[in-house]
């Protein structure tokens, strides 16, 4: 009978210390799931980087508790006349390691984009730079680049969905 009794408490002991530690980490992740959307949603691009009228950004981050992902997206004014340079990509995983990841190919992309003759050139220095960036072995990534005045658009696409164009009667386009 006492032996049961000093089983019981030392159960209950233990079970307490379990939910004890069970709670620490919920409040760990919780706080980790925080820092990493506040670092995503830091590193998009910001609103001016493009003129004003020449895009128009809608971003909805996947929502619950593990859904704190590396996609992200850029627009950015390409040099050489009435030019954007539209990209989105993922980096696979959660948490502050894919946001981290995210944020060095996107800024990368962004730079090279700038300087690059297509979006095929862009992608293929970006490709050389995330050999060397852990994690981003597994990312994803498709460049456009929108030229108004030829009214044309070249992208090119690195495992990633291809871009879709919508035309102005609504149909939807795979490219």
């Amino acid at each position: 009978n006492s032996r049961a009794r000093v089983l019981e408490a030392e159960l209950y002991t233990r079970a307490r210390e379990l939910q004890e530690l069970n709670e620490r980490l919920r409040q760990s992740h919780a706080r980790e799931r925080e820092v990493a959307l506040a670092l995503q949603e830091a590193m998009l691009p910001p609103r001016r980087q493009v003129r004003p009228g020449r895009a128009a950004v809608r971003y909805r981050p996947a929502v619950g508790a593990l859904n704190v992902c590396g996609d992200w997206y850029d627009v950015v004014d390409l040099v050489g006349g009435n030019r954007i340079g539209v990209s989105v990509g993922d980096v696979v995983g959660h948490g502050l390691g894919a946001a981290g990841v995210m944020g060095q190919l996107r800024s990368a992309l962004s730079a090279t984009s700038r300087v690059a003759d297509g979006p095929a050139q862009a992608l293929d220095v970006l490709g050389r730079y995330a050999h060397v960036v852990d994690g981003a072995e597994s990312a994803t990534v498709a460049t456009t680049f929108i030229d108004f005045d030829a009214r044309t658009v070249t992208y090119s696409s690195a495992g990633h969905p291809p871009p879709v164009l919508v035309h102005p009667d609504g149909r939807v386009e795979f490219l």
